[in-house]
């Protein structure tokens, strides 16, 4: 199931790799609104070929052995269960991490290395497909095999990865040179992205089929509103503030207005970079505390 999941879910990197490679180079030369609209073209074309391609396949009969549970219900066996309530914990937290480091990757390539738009898209899209592709399908498989001999093994894995990839990926931050930064940024994210298919796998093993899906809904829902809703705004204003305070002014927002990322070498530039670059590196963090949370996950479940 963890390695499903895992195949199933290669279609963000792809998509990340795609869209920030060709939408980086057609904002380069056409401008961004133009990107919006060739990705926005491609994005209905494709879903009008799924409509009229894909088809839904037969469903199996199932046995219904009880009624349906309702939704508070299904929640409350999520917050209750302490395997569940730190695999939830655990994964928001990456998602909170994910959504704020991948928001500001491009700015923080253009502001860090001075690459212009079409440069720092194509070095975000060769960070998170290639992290994203390797490391959803490692972690799937690798968990899945280990979990043979161990069941908690399938959380504990990607805990441990998290774990591991957060330092690494943190020096990478730092570097002042691209390549040093590019290959340690994209040796630590190789293991963030072991995480969301061995937890899937690992809720659905534990609610029934009752549950399943309504929990799997809610787990998703949470998930991705806790990353897409608090990762960005705060990594914003991390940056903001760490940028000011390398700027050593309390006014940095009005005197360095537009300017941040503009002049190469000028105070406000440096101190965008090195806000943007602390920010980051901080987000980077989350990965630690979202590992622990797996791995306390791990310990609790029921073998």
């Amino acid at each position: 199931r963890a390695s499903a999941i895992s195949l199933f879910m290669l279609g963000v990197p792809v998509a990340a790799f795609l869209g920030s490679s060709i939408g980086g180079s057609i904002a380069a030369s056409h401008g961004w609104r133009a990107t919006f609209y060739v990705i926005g073209g491609i994005g209905l074309l494709v879903s009008i070929l799924a409509l009229l391609v894909m088809r839904e396949p037969a469903r199996q009969d199932v046995a219904i052995d009880a009624e349906r549970m309702r939704l508070k219900d299904v929640f409350l066996i999520l917050v209750r269960d302490r395997c569940m309530r730190h695999i939830l914990i655990g994964v928001s937290v990456v998602s909170l991490g994910a959504f704020g480091i991948n928001t500001f990757l491009p700015a923080f390539f253009a502001r860090s290395f001075n690459l212009d738009v079409g440069q720092a898209g194509l070095a975000f899209g060769l960070l998170s497909g290639i992290a994203s592709a390797i490391g959803t399908i490692a972690g799937g498989y690798g968990a899945e095999w280990l979990a043979r001999r161990d069941a908690r093994m399938l959380i504990a894995v990607p805990g441990i990865g998290a774990i591991v990839g957060a330092p690494i990926f943190i020096i990478g931050v730092m570097q002042k040179d691209l390549v040093p930064a590019f290959c340690l940024m994209l040796a630590g994210s190789l293991f963030f992205y072991m995480a969301m298919g061995p937890a899937i796998a690992a809720l659905h093993g534990l609610l029934d089929s009752r549950s399943r899906a309504t929990g799997s809904a809610l787990f998703l829902l949470i998930m991705y509103l806790t990353g897409q809703g608090f990762g960005p705004p705060i990594a914003g204003l991390a940056s903001d503030h760490l940028s000011a305070w390398a700027y050593g002014s309390a006014n940095f927002a009005a005197q360095c207005a537009g300017a941040v990322g503009q002049v190469s070498g000028s105070a406000c530039a440096q101190a965008g970079a090195t806000g943007i670059r602390l920010a980051i590196a901080c987000f980077g963090a989350f990965y630690i505390w979202s590992g622990l949370h797996l791995i306390w996950a791990a310990r609790y479940r029921r073998v």
